[in-house]
């Protein structure tokens, strides 16, 4: 750490020589350099509470950003509580479990709540093969793709505002994983999808154009006939 201060740069204000750009934690600083020595092993980092959770993840996007980042916050609610957990917690639970599964090929830290570090999660079968990826040009079966909607807990709507709603119009499909900020509109030309983008929740409007978005399961727990066993 004493190395880490020398090292910082220096202003000269009125004679006096100050140390600025550096905050109460180097957890940011520890996790970069780690992940940066092992490559291949992921680096797991709990923290004390929510809010450094968040913190922490905007820090190391600033300070290592070809570091694969994987954020597993904990539930805003307590188990068997009247209420569920809001939809995009959920989302980023899960996507963070499907990430893990996949073939690491960048340094990858994980950054867990002490809640959400102590929680209990399915199995990893649960989410084996469960993403859905899609990317434009491709040809994709629209049966398969509402089939998918269906079977990973996403609510079928006439409009699209929610997070985990889908919508089929014609040609047009408009879905909102629960991971994401922003909903997708998807228009196909015959089984091709010809255009990916964004789109605004409340006014409905397309936005960026994308390339490919992946989809995972909208809760923790899907209910199937191999999960109901």
């Amino acid at each position: 750490m004493q190395t880490l201060i020398r090292s910082l740069p220096l202003t000269q204000d009125q004679g006096h020589k100050t140390f600025y750009g550096v905050t109460d934690s180097f957890d940011g600083f520890v996790l970069a350099a780690l992940a940066a020595q092992h490559p291949q092993r992921s680096v797991l980092h709990v923290c004390r509470h929510e809010a450094r959770l968040a913190l922490l993840a905007q820090e190391l996007e600033f300070l290592a950003p070809t570091i694969d980042i994987l954020v597993f916050p904990a539930w805003d609610c307590l188990p068997y509580d009247r209420l569920s957990p809001k939809k995009d917690i959920i989302g980023k639970r899960v996507e963070t479990l499907v990430h893990l599964l996949k073939p690491q090929t960048l340094p990858r830290v994980i950054l867990a709540s002490a809640a959400s570090f102590f929680q209990r999660v399915p199995p990893r079968i649960v989410y084996q093969d469960r993403s859905f990826r899609i990317a434009k040009g491709e040809i994709i079966d629209r049966k398969a793709l509402e089939n998918y909607f269906l079977s990973h807990g996403f609510s079928p709507v006439m409009t699209v505002r929610e997070p985990g709603e889908f919508s089929f119009r014609g040609g047009i499909i408009d879905f909102f994983p629960a991971s994401h900020d922003m909903p997708y509109r998807l228009d196909f030309f015959g089984e091709e999808v010809e255009e990916l983008k964004t789109f605004d929740p409340l006014t409905q409007r397309s936005q960026e154009e994308v390339q490919h978005v992946s989809l995972s399961p909208v809760h923790e727990v899907l209910i199937n006939d191999q999960t109901i066993t």
